[in-house]
């Protein structure tokens, strides 16, 4: 099972992983925080056991609720995978792997750009070592077919 949670603006990065995750992992990739919501990602955290994985997203300011979800996650011994923007980041010292993306932004809020690369770039790992994605690919990929055409037929009707 893999479990992912960020808060705020990480949330957006959980999102990517477990949307691009899914496919090869037989439907057991979830965000266990929809929304960022800290009490639901811990609900799950406690459920955590040997041979999951939960990945951890938690920028500047740092999220005390992810924190907490990666501490707990561990401790129950699952893995832990954390993407952060650097060593010195409060998130670091609980992850088993720990990816790091720079977040820093002049003007303007920090950025999730390095974050969302890297969450794609795990992606792309896990789809170049698991190829039964690509069938769930295939289904989705008919499916919007359809609907295209059926789109198509029903403007041509009118």
């Amino acid at each position: 099972r893999i479990f992912a949670f960020g808060a705020g603006v990480s949330q957006f990065v959980s999102g990517v992983l477990v949307h691009g995750l899914e496919p090869y992992c037989r439907g057991n990739a979830i965000n266990i925080g929809p929304l960022g919501n800290g009490s639901s990602a811990m609900r799950q955290a406690l459920h955590c056991r040997p041979g999951d994985l939960v990945i951890a997203c938690s920028l500047p300011h740092y999220s005390s609720d992810t924190i907490e979800v990666a501490e707990t996650a561990r401790a129950r011994g699952a893995d832990v995978l954390c993407i952060t923007d650097r060593p010195t980041s409060p998130l670091s010292k609980h992850g088993h792997v720990t990816f790091y993306a720079d977040a820093v932004r002049r003007l303007l809020p920090n950025s999730i750009t390095s974050a969302v690369a890297v969450a794609e770039g795990i992606i792309a790992a896990v789809a170049n070592r698991r190829s039964e994605g690509m069938d769930v690919h295939r289904v989705l990929d008919a499916r919007t077919q359809r609907s295209v055409a059926a789109g198509k037929r029903m403007s041509d009707d009118t």
